[in-house]
C-alpha cells in the first residue's frame, strides 16, 4: 500500500520493539511509523530508545487510542506525530510528509 505511493520508499517493517530498534540502526530511514502495542519493549519505549541513539529519525506513531494520554505520552516520548489505526492512506501519507518536512 505504502510502497505504491509515489515519494514514498519502504525500507523495512519490524514486528517487535526490539526488530525495529535493530532496523533502524541497518537501515537509516527517514520516517518511522511505530505501532504503539508491538510485541516486546512495545512502541512508546521503542520511540524513546530509537531517538535517542537515532534523534535524526522522525517517528510517527500509530495508535488504536486516540484519548490522552497515549498522545501526549507519544509526543513526550519524542514523536514527531501520531495518528490512530483507523486513519486512511491519504492521512498516512500526509502524516508521513508533514513530520518528514520538519511540521508537527
Amino acid at each position: 500500500m505504502l510502497a505504491d505511493i509515489e515519494g514514498l520508499q519502504v525500507v523495512g517493517q519490524a514486528d517487535s520493539g526490539e526488530e525495529s530498534l535493530k532496523k533502524a540502526r541497518e537501515l537509516k530511514p527517514d520516517v518511522v511509523l511505530m505501532d504503539v502495542k508491538m510485541p516486546g519493549i512495545g512502541g512508546l519505549e521503542a520511540t524513546r530508545k530509537m531517538l535517542r541513539s537515532h534523534p535524526d529519525i522522525k517517528v510517527v506513531a500509530v495508535t488504536a487510542c486516540e484519548e490522552d494520554p497515549f498522545p501526549t505520552r507519544l509526543l513526550q516520548a519524542g514523536a514527531a506525530g501520531y495518528m490512530t489505526k483507523g486513519a486512511g492512506l491519504a492521512e498516512m501519507v500526509q502524516a508521513i510528509r508533514l513530520v518528514f518536512a520538519g511540521q508537527r
